[in-house]
């Protein structure tokens, strides 16, 4: 493939080139927007068979349904102008298991860890009718620092896909395959197992199960394999291993399918200290050479008649029956097909007409579709499948969103809602694009009044910023409240002297703006003020004096707590609210002339029984409406 460093591919820029495949090459490459992101891409050849793009767009279906630390993450995909087909995953830096194995087995320490990971992101993927079919050292990677993630989705099979490009065509590495694969009905969970516990053995052997021979052509190895498996044992990895480790690697490739590790939850169980009980091997081994054919796990075989067939012995000619299906192996082989099982009687079932894949959403996102006008209600996921009639291409519509109905769309897409129309091709799969639905609309808060008094709002019992009282909620109902002054929590409409509370339930429908929420909020009733304790002292230079008192609107009841103070000591107060004065000025005690001096200290000193410390006064020459002092409130 002849893309080099600084060379560009869909969204990503090459860096480097990683490795080759069958199928297509992988760089390490950085994001054209953003540099510090870095991704593996894959690129498909551009002159491989049509078959390969199916494989491509089968990788991109698996991965991007699945979200596990031991599976890859996929980052994007797409087609660029020249056609070529690109996926961008997660960049692991390491090395893959059969480079690691090549300098030797791993401790079960490790080996537990590792295994235990990839179990758990298969069992993921199984929970999802995703099957990975290919696992071998090579597809596993190992992170530096510990870790590992399984790779190459390919060949993945999923539930509703019994078949990949051909019918009749079974299709992974033959030396990890499982040998009903070669002789009896594959079911693809198992197969995993199968190929899990064959790469465990090695892993913690540092030995291949089934080495291939130097010197043999392509057919001749593949026949080897197959003859090897068909007369196996179930692996073990000898007395040095820990009992359970061992009989986990025994139960998973045990021959005969019916006795084996039946799904990957087990698998990660076991290694995860759980038990596991082996049964006694079977006598025979059932192969139904009418059914090899590849099919899902749950999908129940037609009636067939089994044959009953004896294990061949250890050494020697195999048996006629190993031989009549490595024949049929090999003859898959001369066709072309890497690993391929030919069905006899039967085949796959045909696939439902057309189907799409939304993505963009999850598989609990309410989501309705239709194809050409007619509603769709098969689904499976994010997946809907429907046999629409007619030729030429089908115009797909989705509309996804709680509140959200394809009659009422109409082409205008509510803003709680999320919507795409596409034109897709008949037949097979294909992927249509939908932005997730938005349900959130602003809600703003505000009194009905607002004469610079502070405020303060809650919704749903958030406090949410008096600045502009706004946040962003779901449609349905929720309770808004306003306070003035100091409340209670939960106080309500019965609220003590001093707070003013109201609250409301409403009801925020979709659509397009923030929704005003006014509420009429009522002034605070003055709190009553504290009982002032007789002055130890009297000052005599403040009776008489006549004393005012300015304050903010929120120095309340501080200002009537001074004002009775210096009453108690026989001065006329007035009480006024301070108004567009200078910041500078609070906070002090003025008095207007020199002979008025002690007098105003005589001022500070009541304030300061009371918790209000005053600054030094300061001398203002002249008179105000015959006035002594005017203390200017800045707070308790």
């Amino acid at each position: 493939m002849m893309l080099g460093p600084g060379d560009r591919i869909g969204d990503w820029i090459v860096e480097a080139r990683l490795g080759a495949g069958g199928m297509g090459t992988v760089f390490r490459c950085r994001n054209a927007l953003a540099d510090r992101i870095r991704a593996a891409v894959k690129v498909l050849h551009p002159d491989d068979p049509e078959g390969f793009r199916e494989r491509f767009v089968r990788e991109v279906e698996a991965l991007e349904q699945l979200e596990h630390p031991g599976i890859v993450r996929v980052k994007g995909w797409g087609e660029d102008e020249r056609g070529w087909l690109w996926l961008a995953m997660d960049l692991v830096e390491g090395e893959d298991l059969g480079a690691r194995l090549k300098r030797g087995p791993l401790g079960v320490e490790e080996a537990v860890a590792v295994f235990r990971t990839l179990a758990g992101g298969l069992a993921h993927a199984h929970s999802r009718s995703v099957f990975h079919r290919d696992i071998k050292p090579a597809n596993i990677l190992l992170q530096d620092g510990g870790g590992a993630k399984l790779v190459d989705f390919g060949i993945a099979m999923q539930a509703d896909r019994t078949r990949l490009s051909m019918a009749g065509v079974v299709a992974g590495t033959p030396a990890y395959l499982a040998p009903e694969v070669f002789g009896g009905t594959p079911q693809a969970q198992r197969l995993d197992v199968y190929a899990l516990g064959q790469v465990l053995y090695e892993a913690l052997t540092g030995r291949s199960a089934f080495p291939e021979p130097d010197g043999m052509t392509t057919t001749a190895r593949i026949a080897h394999v197959a003859g090897s498996k068909l007369r196996m044992e179930p692996l073990d990895p000898g007395d040095a291993f820990p009992e359970p480790l061992r009989r986990l690697v025994r139960l998973a490739t045990h021959p005969d399918p019916n006795q084996r590790v039946q799904d990957m939850e087990t698998f990660c169980g076991a290694l995860e200290g759980g038990l596991l009980e082996e049964r006694a091997a079977s006598a025979t081994l059932e192969f139904d050479l009418d059914a090899v054919v590849e099919r899902h796990e749950p999908a129940a075989p037609e009636p067939a008649q089994p044959r009953p067939i004896a294990p061949p012995p250890a050494t020697g000619t195999p048996p006629a029956w190993g031989l009549l299906v490595v024949g049929l192996a090999v003859a898959g082989l001369l066709l072309g097909v890497s690993v391929a099982a030919v069905a006899l009687t039967r085949r796959a079932p045909a696939p439902l007409d057309t189907t799409v894949v939304i993505t963009g959403i999850t598989d609990t996102t309410p989501v309705r579709v239709r194809m050409n006008g007619e509603r769709v209600e098969t689904r499976s996921g994010t997946r809907f499948s429907a046999q629409v009639p007619g030729d030429g291409a089908v115009t797909v519509e989705v509309v996804s969103g709680e509140h959200c109905d394809l009659d009422a769309w109409s082409g205008l897409c509510g803003v709680c809602c999320g919507c795409a129309t596409a034109e897709v091709p008949r037949g097979g799969q294909q992927s249509v694009a939908a932005p997730p639905p938005d349900p959130r609309r602003e809600v703003q808060v505000r009194p009905t009044r607002e004469d610079g008094t502070p405020w303060r709002a809650w919704l749903d019992d958030v406090e949410i910023t008096a600045d502009d009282g706004v946040a962003s909620v779901p449609p349905g109902a929720h309770t808004v409240r306003l306070e003035r002054g100091a409340c209670p929590a939960g106080c309500g409409p019965a609220c003590p002297p001093g707070c003013a509370s109201v609250e409301q339930v409403v009801e925020v429908p979709c659509g397009s703006g923030p929704l005003q929420v006014r509420l009429d909020l009522a002034e605070p009733e003055p709190a009553p003020a504290p009982a002032i304790r007789t002055p130890r002292a009297a000052y005599p230079r403040l009776r008489g004096a006549k004393v005012r008192i300015l304050h903010m609107s929120a120095e309340l009841e501080v200002a009537h707590r001074a004002a009775d103070a210096l009453r108690a000591q026989g001065a006329e107060v007035e009480v006024m609210v301070l108004t567009h004065e200078h910041s500078s000025s609070f906070g002090r005690t003025l008095y207007w002339a020199e002979d008025r001096e002690a007098g105003a200290h005589d001022v500070q000193k009541v304030l300061e029984r009371i918790g209000y410390a005053a600054v030094q006064p300061r001398v203002k020459s002249g008179s105000s409406d015959g006035l002594d002092y005017v203390v200017w409130l800045k707070g308790p």
